[in-house]
C-alpha cells in the first residue's frame, strides 16, 4: 500500500509538472503571436525539473537581455558629453544616467535590478560617478570650496539610498563627514579676525571674545 506522504510527495510532482508545462505551452502560444511580454510571463514559470526548461528558460534570458539593452539606450541618451567635457559635467550626466536607471528599473512588471545585467550597467555607470569625485576633489579642495564636494557626495547619497549597505555608500558618507569638518574649520578661520591683541572669534552661531 503507498504510504501517504509518498503519496503527497507524487501528487505534488505531479501537478507542479501540470502547471509547469501548462506555463510552457501557453507562452509557446504568447510567443507564436510575438506578444513577448505574456510570453516571458509563462516562460518564466516553467519549473527547472520540466524538459521543456532550457526552451523557456534560453527565450526568459533573451527577453531580459533585450529589455536591458533598451534601458541602456534610453539612459545613454541622457550622457551629452565630448572629450571637451569637463569632470564636473560628466559627473552631471552620469548622475542624471543613475537616476534614470533607478526610475526605471521596473519594466512591464518586471523587477530588471534583480538581474546581473542590470547590475553590473549600475555598477558601471557608479563606477564613472566615484572616479569623477575623486577627481574633482583636488581642484575644489585646492579653491576650499568644500560645499561643493559636499553637494556632489549628497546627490550620489541620494540616488543611492536604497542600497545604503553597500561599501560605496559607506565610504561616500565618511568622505561627507570628513568635508563636513573642513567646511566647518574653515568657516571658523574666515570669521576670525585680531584686533590690537584682543582676539574674536565670529561664526554664524556664536562669538567668543577673548581678553
Amino acid at each position: 500500500m503507498l504510504d501517504n506522504n509518498l503519496y503527497k510527495e507524487y501528487k505534488n510532482e505531479i501537478l507542479t509538472l501540470y502547471y509547469s508545462k501548462t506555463a510552457y505551452f501557453e507562452g509557446t502560444k504568447y510567443a507564436e503571436e510575438n506578444n513577448s511580454h505574456e510570453a516571458y510571463y509563462y516562460y518564466q514559470k516553467v519549473d527547472s525539473l520540466d524538459c521543456y526548461y532550457s526552451k523557456a528558460n534560453t527565450f526568459v534570458k533573451e527577453y531580459i537581455k533585450e529589455e536591458i539593452t533598451t534601458l541602456k539606450e534610453k539612459a545613454d541618451e541622457l550622457i551629452n558629453i565630448n572629450n571637451e567635457s569637463s569632470h564636473e559635467e560628466i559627473l552631471e550626466a552620469y548622475l542624471e544616467k543613475l537616476k534614470y536607471l533607478n526610475e526605471n528599473n521596473i519594466i512591464n512588471k518586471i523587477d530588471l535590478s534583480n538581474t546581473e545585467d542590470y547590475q553590473n550597467l549600475y555598477k558601471e555607470t557608479l563606477k564613472i560617478i566615484l572616479d569623477n569625485i575623486n577627481k574633482i576633489i583636488p581642484k575644489k579642495e585646492a579653491e576650499l570650496k568644500y560645499q561643493d564636494i559636499i553637494e556632489y557626495i549628497d546627490k550620489t547619497l541620494e540616488l543611492l539610498k536604497s542600497n545604503s549597505n553597500t561599501e560605496e555608500y559607506k565610504e561616500l558618507t565618511k568622505l561627507k563627514e570628513k568635508y563636513n569638518e573642513k567646511l566647518h574649520d574653515s568657516l571658523i578661520d574666515k570669521y576670525r579676525v585680531s584686533y590690537k591683541g584682543a582676539r574674536y572669534y565670529k561664526s554664524p552661531l556664536k562669538i567668543y571674545d577673548i581678553e
